[in-house]
């Protein structure tokens, strides 16, 4: 759960702001509010930023998807890092942007921040705070390491940071070199869903997973909104019979890890795969709606054969 976020010298925020989820002392509708009984806080269930045009809503939550794809989807080699420093301040120009997490995870909060350039990581930290302490798991800054003394792995972790790139962060370098002590942190941003207003239909790999909660609650759904459609599920096709640029095929080939799953969408055909690895080899599933027949068995439809209402409601 997220307690606190704060950033500063990103689009139009020169001066740190921070928003919190910590609920305040007023005692109407108490009942409503989650209790975090070992840090004796009260947490908001839900929140709301609302303001006038150009205030920085956007920029905010723009903030949020930056460093979530930061942490989950990480670099690629010498590549810049897409960071949006404040300019109208000659002064911010050459600083970095800064964002700090404060984190309820596994009912433990953390603190997790780094400061970033369109070239490098100047400084990265995991703090672990408990009721009586703060612990610094990890404090990277000037290009040096320092880890708490009693991580397990201590060898492994310094080999990993060493191969962590300067436009790469020590977090999404570690899980990519299976250290497993910070994945909850990963975890956390790994599940985070944005929605913008120009958002399209992202989430869809939950409808090839029938044990999904998404699976169940969906199809339950979809039948009541007049769409036609009876349900959502996805089918395996062979990889090599996709319809797409055999650059695209190549990349996929080559940079796809075992058991790592690729979300593919087609615009503006409406074409949803996702692609994995499994022993080597990768496959593909794509998905279909699926609609009854005169005769009560189910026809098989493409996406993009459905309305665009359809797949906006979807």
């Amino acid at each position: 759960m997220l307690i606190r976020f704060t950033l500063e010298n990103w689009t139009s925020f020169r001066d740190p702001v921070t928003f919190s989820m910590i609920a305040d002392r007023e005692k109407q509708h108490r009942e409503r509010v989650p209790r975090v009984e070992n840090y004796r806080l009260g947490m908001l269930p839900i929140a709301a930023i609302y303001g006038g045009n150009a205030s920085g809503k956007t920029n905010f939550f723009k903030a949020l998807s930056f460093a979530s794809n930061l942490v989950v989807r990480g670099t690629r080699p010498e590549s810049i890092i897409p960071v949006e420093i404040f300019r109208l301040d000659p002064q911010k120009a050459e600083q970095p942007a800064c964002f700090t997490f404060e984190l309820l995870v596994e009912e433990t909060i953390y603190e997790y921040s780094f400061a970033v350039t369109h070239k490098a990581v100047l400084e990265e930290k995991l703090v672990r705070i408990t009721t009586t302490d703060e612990k610094v798991l990890y404090h990277r800054h000037n290009g040096a390491p320092h880890f708490d003394k009693k991580l397990p792995n201590l060898d492994f972790m310094n080999f990993a940071f060493q191969g962590t790139r300067d436009n790469q962060l020590f977090l999404t370098n570690a899980i990519h070199q299976k250290v497993k002590t910070f994945k909850s942190i990963y975890d956390w941003f790994k599940n985070l869903t944005f929605i913008a207003p120009d958002s399209r239909f992202e989430p869809f790999e939950q409808f090839f997973d029938e044990g999904h909660s998404l699976y169940a609650a969906m199809n339950k759904l979809l039948p009541r909104l007049d769409t036609g459609i009876m349900r959502l599920g996805g089918e395996e096709i062979n990889f090599e019979n996709l319809i797409l640029p055999e650059n695209l095929k190549a990349k996929l080939k080559e940079e796809i890890n075992q058991e790592e799953v690729v979300k593919i969408a087609v615009e503006p055909f409406g074409e949803r795969f996702i692609i994995t690895r499994k022993n080597g080899e990768l496959y593909a599933k794509k998905l279909f709606t699926y609609h009854f027949k005169t005769d009560g068995s189910l026809a098989r439809f493409e996406i993009q054969q459905e309305s665009d209402g359809t797949k906006r409601i979807i």
